[in-house]
C-alpha cells in the first residue's frame, strides 16, 4: 500500500487525542469514527535534521532516508507530511471504507478522483442526498410533522453543498483560500485527506478545483436537463427554480 508518511517533533505520544489536538487525524479515522492506529517510530534525525516521531499506517518498516527516495513537505501545522519517491497515495489507497456517492473525474495529478454530491437536480428544484433522519418539525401552524433531515455528521457537508450552489447561481467568484478549502472538504468525504495532503499531490488546480464545485452540485445533470428540455420546445430551469432546495 502506498501510503503518507508523518513527522512530528514535538508530540509526547501518538493516539487519537493528541493527533486530533495537532490537526492530525483524518488520515488514521475510519468513516464510522474507528481511530486506525499508526505505526510509529522514534528517530533521532528527520526532516528539518531534528529527533522526532515518525508514523504512519500499516506495519511495514518504518525509515527516514534523506538520499532523495522520499519527498518531504513542511506542512501548516509545523510538522512534515512525505511519501516514497514514485510510490506517492493514489485514490485507491486513500479512499474510506464507506463514502458518498457522485462523480468520479480526472484531478491535477493526472488521476480519479470520486467527487460527493451534495446538492441533486430533480428536475425542478435541487435536493440534499445526503443521509437523514426523520425528526419532528413545529410546523407554522404549530402541528409537529416528521421531517427528513440531514443527519448530524453531515451537516457541515451539507452547508458547504449550499453555500456552493448559491456561488453557482449568484455567480459569485470565490478567493483561492476559499476555492482550495471547499474542494478539500469534498474529497476528505471519500478520501482520507486534509489540506496538507491536498497540497502535497497537487490535486487541484484553478480548473480543476472549479470543476469539483460543480459536481459537486450535479451542474452536469442540470445542464443534461436544460439541453433535453430545450430539444422538446419545454421551458428552461428558472433560477428561482433552481433554488428551490428540499424543505425550503
Amino acid at each position: 500500500m502506498n501510503r503518507f508518511l508523518y513527522f512530528h517533533t514535538t508530540l509526547a505520544a501518538v493516539n487519537s487525542e493528541t493527533l486530533s489536538e495537532a490537526g492530525l487525524l483524518h488520515p488514521f479515522k475510519a468513516a464510522d469514527g474507528v481511530f486506525l492506529a499508526p505505526h510509529v517510530v522514534e528517530i533521532e534525525r528527520g526532516p528539518g535534521g531534528v529527533p522526532g516521531k515518525l508514523f504512519a499506517l500499516g506495519r511495514e518498516d518504518l525509515e527516514y532516508r534523506d538520499d532523495g527516495s522520499q519527498v518531504w513537505m513542511l506542512a501548516m501545522g509545523g510538522h512534515w507530511i512525505g511519501y516514497q519517491r514514485y510510490h506517492e497515495p493514489n485514490p485507491d489507497d486513500l479512499m474510506r471504507t464507506v463514502g458518498l456517492r457522485g462523480y468520479e473525474t480526472t484531478l491535477a495529478d493526472g488521476k480519479k478522483w470520486r467527487v460527493p454530491v451534495l446538492r441533486k437536480w430533480a428536475g425542478d428544484c435541487f435536493v440534499s442526498p445526503l443521509p437523514k433522519r426523520l425528526s419532528p418539525v413545529r410546523n407554522e401552524s404549530g402541528m409537529m410533522t416528521i421531517t427528513p433531515m440531514v443527519t448530524k455528521e453531515f451537516e457541515p457537508l451539507d452547508a458547504l453543498g449550499a453555500q456552493i450552489l448559491n456561488a453557482f447561481l449568484t455567480e459569485q467568484a470565490w478567493p483561492l483560500e476559499m476555492l482550495f478549502k471547499a474542494c478539500v472538504a469534498l474529497l476528505a468525504a471519500n478520501y482520507r485527506v486534509g489540506e496538507d495532503e491536498c497540497a502535497l499531490l497537487g490535486l487541484f488546480d484553478e480548473s480543476a478545483a472549479l470543476r469539483v464545485l460543480s459536481l459537486s452540485i450535479d451542474v452536469p445533470a442540470l445542464e443534461a436537463d436544460s439541453r433535453r428540455k430545450c430539444d422538446q420546445g419545454l421551458v428552461l430551469v428558472t433560477e428561482a427554480s433552481a433554488t428551490n432546495e428540499a424543505g425550503e
